[in-house]
């Protein structure tokens, strides 16, 4: 019996309260000005990570708020990780609950997803030491009812995973899967991944700052430390 069979594809976290996703669905819906890179150079940006996307992920757009090298070790906390936490705190709050404090400290990626009308995460495995050390929790912050999020399990077949408006889950990303937005709307969700263990950060602290993703490990021991 493989290790996958073994293991879940996915587990449902909790169901957040639509008050603590409206704050930042209000925010973010149908902001087509959030996703672009222009507007994002106040954020900071990392480089280099275009053509994966482009391969893999056609039509999907990403805000960067917490992000890691490969092998989850070298963390960076974006500026808009910051001014966005009024708008995150619900959200962390309903599905952390008391252990939110130390979450934060542990997150190794935290990012908004966002599909476009017809987008499509072609079938794929996360890959990196990242992938596992991490759990991976998404919680769908806009939805519309004509996406597929498929799991591609060896036993079981294809398996659709539940991604209406606060449906928290983790998903074990080491499985392939594959998600299609068939509809005329957004799709956008938090995602975040997070260890076991208490992380070191450094700080991207403007819109200069923009580094190449696959020489992360050379220039973020230059970034200013955060405590």
């Amino acid at each position: 019996e493989g290790v996958q069979d073994a293991i879940p594809f996915h587990v449902e976290v909790c169901k957040v309260p639509l008050s603590a996703i409206a704050p930042l669905a209000n925010a973010i819906k149908n902001n087509e000005t959030l996703w672009t890179a222009e507007f994002q150079r106040s954020n900071g940006r990392l480089d280099g990570r275009d053509g994966n996307q482009h391969k893999f992920k056609p039509g999907v757009q990403s805000v960067h708020f917490v992000f890691s090298d490969q092998n989850g070790d070298s963390l960076v906390r974006f500026p808009w990780w910051y001014s966005w936490q009024p708008l995150f705190q619900p959200i962390l709050d309903a599905v952390f609950g008391s252990f939110e404090d130390s979450i934060s400290n542990k997150i190794i990626r935290f990012q908004l997803a966002r599909m476009t009308p017809g987008a499509k995460i072609l079938k794929h495995q996360d890959m990196g030491r990242w992938v596992l050390v991490a759990h991976r929790v998404h919680i769908p912050i806009i939805a519309n009812p004509d996406v597929r999020f498929e799991v591609l399990h060896p036993q079981l077949g294809v398996q659709n995973i539940d991604v209406s408006i606060g449906q928290a889950f983790e998903l074990n990303n080491v499985f392939p899967h594959q998600v299609f937005n068939d509809g005329p709307y957004e799709r956008v969700h938090l995602v975040i991944d997070y260890g076991e263990v208490k992380g070191e950060y450094r700080r991207m602290e403007n819109d200069s700052e923009n580094r190449e993703y696959n020489r992360m490990s050379a220039w973020w021991p230059s970034l200013q430390k955060d405590v």
